[in-house]
């Protein structure tokens, strides 16, 4: 017998998640429950790598020698009309010549179950919470895209988002402190990406897509401080995400522990300016 957990969610900012052919924008559950599990991780601030993913493949499955099912599972229930196209957004929204994909608009509406083991408790459901606001899903969701929100926890001002992550974080792995408008980790976690730092903007801005944009500006600005790398593949340590609150959308930004490749030099007093430009 599972536990199910029922949320309307409502996406903020386009959102480039595409379906099998790679190409056609579709909420996919696997994508979910990818975020999911990698926030999991990113929270827990392990200092064993090896002991973390033994615990993580327990909870969402895993194809190593102990094959372990998962103990949560999605199902996402969205309308779209017949013959209903997605219209294309620019990648770079910031660039007149930026590259333009189909996204699965703001604004649309859809339905998330998530069923879980009844042996995790509130996890599943508190986790969800958290990821909707530190996260996004799809393409190029470290900056900005892809941001949802879920009904009836929309926030009234920004000192009351980040009261309540610090507050919700804490029901995972209670070693988070709220000081000085920003959310720190109180521990050391291992040589993989985990949570150090998480802050909210203080501008507030009345569209998203102005904020899209001002985040792009900002990508461009500080590029050269190595902050996400294609060729040597490095994931991002800055991850922005956009959540409502008092009306307006504010970017939050998350901090996590930088594991570069060799002879890729992070600039992080670079990486400190930019936070400090959103």
């Amino acid at each position: 017998m599972y536990q199910e957990f029922t949320y309307n969610c409502r996406i903020i900012t386009p959102m480039f998640l595409a379906g099998a052919d790679g190409r056609t924008p579709e909420l996919r559950t696997p994508s979910f429950k990818g975020v999911l599990r990698y926030w999991w991780r990113a929270v827990q601030v392990a200092p064993d790598w090896k002991l973390l993913l033994e615990k993580e493949e327990k909870i969402f499955g895993g194809t190593g020698k102990k094959n372990c099912q998962s103990k949560i599972f999605l199902k996402i229930e969205a309308e779209r009309s017949r013959g209903e196209n997605y219209p294309p957004y620019p990648l770079l929204p910031h660039k007149n010549s930026s590259p333009r994909l189909p996204a699965v608009p703001k604004g649309k509406n859809f339905r998330l179950k998530l069923r879980s083991d009844p042996a995790l408790g509130n996890l599943p459901n508190v986790l969800f919470r958290v990821v909707t606001v530190l996260g996004g899903f799809g393409r190029r969701s470290r900056r900005g895209f892809g941001s949802i929100e879920i009904d009836k926890q929309q926030f009234t001002s920004r000192e009351d988002c980040l009261s309540f992550l610090v507050d919700t974080l804490n029901k995972i792995n209670n070693i988070y402190a709220l000081q000085k408008d920003k959310i720190t980790s109180q521990k050391e976690g291992g040589n993989y990406p985990w949570v150090k730092e998480i802050g909210l903007g203080k501008n507030g801005f009345s569209d998203p897509d102005q904020l899209l944009k001002r985040i792009g500006q900002l990508t461009s600005k500080y590029a050269k401080a190595n902050i996400g790398s294609a060729t040597p593949r490095f994931s991002s340590p800055l991850y922005i995400s956009i959540v409502r609150g008092g009306g307006k959308y504010f970017p939050i930004y998350t901090i996590l522990n930088a594991v570069p490749p060799e002879k890729l030099n992070i600039k992080m007093n670079e990486l400190a300016n930019f936070v400090k430009d959103l």
